[in-house]
């Protein structure tokens, strides 16, 4: 139900060398395969790399939340949660106000 998923890929200061170097502008998740590219360097690159990159995890495969990250559905659940209980407590203290106290 969750899966890695890629928010933002920066590229800082990167000068490789040799017979291979690729890094996808969009890095997308392949759902078939699991997987992210994020470089693909062959055997003899070189060079200095300074790479950040930032990743999520997100749900997977329930419609609703398809691809949304896990924290931010999380966390609207949480408030959701927090205002149907504030809406019952207001609600008990009002058909029973001496029940509290």
């Amino acid at each position: 139900m969750l899966t890695p998923m890629a928010t933002a890929a920066l590229r800082h200061h990167v000068r490789v060398e040799g017979e291979f170097f690729r890094m996808p502008l969009k890095h997308v998740w392949d759902r078939a395969k699991q997987e992210m590219e994020l470089i693909t360097i062959g055997p003899d690159a070189t060079g200095k790399h300074d790479f950040t990159f930032t990743l999520f995890i997100a749900f997977n495969e329930i419609p609703i939340v398809d691809g949304q990250p896990v924290d931010r559905v999380l966390n609207e659940l949480a408030r959701v949660v927090e205002r149907i209980l504030l809406a019952l407590e207001a609600e008990t203290r009002r058909l029973f106000p001496n029940a509290f106290s």
